[in-house]
């Protein structure tokens, strides 16, 4: 899917504005509205798991530090930060491995099995899996957030949304029209209200482990 540039929205902001009275947009203001665009991007990306920005990752770990042996900065789709990995599976289950308790000593968690993971300071590999000996093959879910580095990057949001948010934050910042500020932050809201709606309407199991449970296909008394 082809999504809008940074200039693409830049220039339908000016567009919006241009109708807005008492509003006058000049040159000058277009780098401020690139900036802004940017960083309601980076900002609502972080605001839900949006499917569009998960990606699966396959990996391998070593089995004396535990450590996976994937550099996660240098993937296609790079992840550098741990609060952008969603869950880690076992790559034989379903169900996420949890985060290791802070009062857990992870020398007491032994075996070959993957059981937990512990976040670490390294932007390459970001956590390691306990116990350190597992021979686990490991699956993560994780989000992926683009920098955005030129004017024709792609910004991988709905183009509405980045659009009315680039407009509000001009408007806010202005200061001219407080009645015209107030209506596009009610349509950036509802947008947002409407993209939320729209990413988490789909069918969920209400177990993790929904796939191993057996659908009734015929009535039973209690």
């Amino acid at each position: 899917m082809a999504y809008a540039t940074v200039d693409n929205i830049a220039d339908d902001v000016i567009v919006r504005l241009s109708q807005v009275p008492g509003v006058s947009v000049q040159t000058y203001a277009t780098p401020t509205i690139r900036q802004a665009i940017i960083s309601h991007f980076r900002i609502v990306a972080l605001e839900e798991w949006w499917e569009h920005l998960m990606y699966w990752q396959t990996f391998a770990v070593s089995a004396v530090t535990g450590v996976p042996t994937t550099d996660f900065s240098g993937l296609a789709a790079p992840v550098t930060e741990m609060r952008n990995i969603k869950a880690i599976y076992r790559t034989d289950s379903i169900v996420p491995i949890p985060k290791i308790h802070s009062r857990v000593l992870p020398t007491m968690v032994t075996g070959t099995t993957a059981k937990f993971y512990e976040p670490e300071a390294n932007q390459t590999t970001l956590f390691r899996i306990l116990p350190v000996t597992s021979t686990s093959a490991m699956t993560m879910r994780y989000r992926y957030v683009p920098s955005l580095p030129l004017n024709t990057s792609e910004v991988p949001f709905d183009r509405e949304y980045m659009t009315l948010a680039g407009v509000y934050d001009y408007l806010e910042d202005d200061g001219g029209n407080p009645g015209q500020t107030e209506k596009f932050r009610h349509l950036l809201n509802l947008r947002m209200e409407q993209l939320v709606m729209g990413n988490n309407d789909h069918e969920i199991p209400l177990r993790a482990d929904g796939l191993s449970v057996s659908i009734p296909n015929q009535w039973y008394e209690s």
